[in-house]
């Protein structure tokens, strides 16, 4: 059975091709805290690889991928300052030459008192896909929405619905698929814990056919705190065969 995390990874290959895309800029800003995540192989219990996070005052969120060597093979940078659950998105993995950007379209306005000031749209996002050094990126506009949801942002968006959640409703939002350059439509609700410290949750496809044939995404949250202690799902990281192992991640802060 194929996991949904694995069936997210797959890669579309139908859309028009532009220009490269750069890194997200940042400026430097107050470090706030450090999270370490260990992601270990389900099937042979085999660590994998390690995810350095550094999460700054400002919204900005910096993760690096190490080997077992402690080499580092990826990077991912997230803009969470404008929208915590669709931030703007940049993550490259050197093992496959794989890069991919998610960013809100935006435009400059302008008043009175300021030249020019940056904006976010809310209608639009932007997102770019390159796999391998001999192909062009490839760039399409989606649709955004207020149940719109960017990478790490479902755990922004689990918190912000967490005590409807909790009173067992089931929420749906749309997740941007940057491989695909779509959306899907996913659920999440609560599921048992064999941890009684911490609130589980499970993402499914909403489509209940496909929901049928892919495994689903599950995430344990300390509940006291809220910190999300544990994914278990397909990894968005691919290993040097192109393989998107199916992990469990345990992260500390």
């Amino acid at each position: 059975m194929r996991s949904l995390a694995g069936a997210l990874c797959l890669v579309f290959t139908s859309h028009m091709a532009l220009a490269h895309t750069p890194q997200i800029q940042h400026f430097d800003s107050t470090q706030s805290y450090r999270i370490t995540g260990v992601a270990t192989e389900v099937a042979s219990g085999k660590p994998l690889y390690t995810e350095e996070h550094i999460v700054y005052e400002d919204g900005w969120h910096s993760v690096v991928y190490r080997d077992g060597d402690g080499d580092s093979f990826s990077v991912k940078e997230l803009d969470y300052s404008i929208t915590p659950i669709a931030p703007d998105v940049y993550q490259k993995n050197d093992r496959i030459a794989e890069t991919f950007s998610i960013r809100k379209l935006r435009v400059n306005t302008r008043d009175s008192d300021s030249e020019g000031v940056s904006e976010a749209v809310d209608s639009q996002v932007i997102v770019a896909y390159q796999k391998g050094h001999d192909t062009e990126e490839r760039k399409v506009p989606l649709l955004f929405s207020d149940s719109t949801v960017i990478d790490a942002g479902f755990d922004y968006y689990i918190k912000q619905h967490w005590q409807s959640l909790i009173d067992n409703k089931t929420k749906i939002f749309h997740y941007v698929v940057p491989t695909r350059q779509t959306t899907v439509a996913l659920s999440v609700y609560t599921v048992p814990c064999e941890n009684l410290t911490h609130t589980c949750f499970r993402l499914r496809l909403k489509n209940r056919f496909l929901a049928l044939l892919l495994k689903p995404i599950d995430v344990a949250y300390e509940t006291n705190t809220q910190r999300l202690m544990r994914f278990k799902g397909v990894s968005n990281i691919a290993l040097a065969s192109g393989h998107y192992p199916y992990v469990i991640i345990d992260y500390q802060y």
